[in-house]
């Protein structure tokens, strides 16, 4: 009897880990087949960054907004647009002029628009005169929301806060 029991437990493991292998093998091709696609497009987003944000008056309704983009992206950004709120109201597009950029420089009903070359890594400076009338105070809260075309058309936005100092 002792040998009887001993052989059906030996078959019950043998199944055991016939069903196991192929349970793995199942769930390997199918994590082949997911995977590389889910990496591809994870790798392939385009992003972009707001950083050195600074805010300064330049007299009782105009300041100087100074930061940096950065293009955190795998590819080429063609062009950049802005817009600037202060407390939370958004400024027209003509009271925003960029400083040292006048040839690159498009202002529309969105925003302002700057031609602007920027490689994967590489990041550019951007100063604009805001004129804000009498939103302008010490300790007023800027918003600026950026968001870059790429070379392929797809875009990328970002925003970062300050406060005019």
């Amino acid at each position: 009897m002792g040998y009887k029991k001993l052989m059906r437990k030996g078959i019950s493991e043998m199944l055991a880990i016939v069903l196991g292998v192929v349970i793995t093998i199942a769930i390997g091709v199918a994590l082949f087949g997911l995977l590389p696609n889910y990496i591809t497009t994870m790798s392939q987003q385009q992003r972009i960054a707001v950083t050195q944000l600074s805010a300064s008056k330049l007299n009782s309704t105009t300041c100087i907004v100074a930061f940096t983009v950065k293009n955190l992206g795998s590819k080429d950004i063609a062009n950049i647009s802005l817009v600037i709120a202060v407390n939370g109201n958004w400024i027209a597009p003509d009271r925003i002029r960029p400083i040292a950029l006048e040839s690159a420089v498009k202002q529309s009903g969105d925003g302002v628009s700057i031609s602007v070359a920027l490689a994967p890594g590489q990041e550019v400076g951007v100063a604009v005169q805001v004129e804000a009338g009498s939103l302008l105070q010490i300790g007023a809260q800027v918003t600026v929301v950026v968001k870059a075309v790429y070379i392929d058309g797809t875009t990328a936005t970002a925003s970062s806060t300050t406060h005019v100092m």
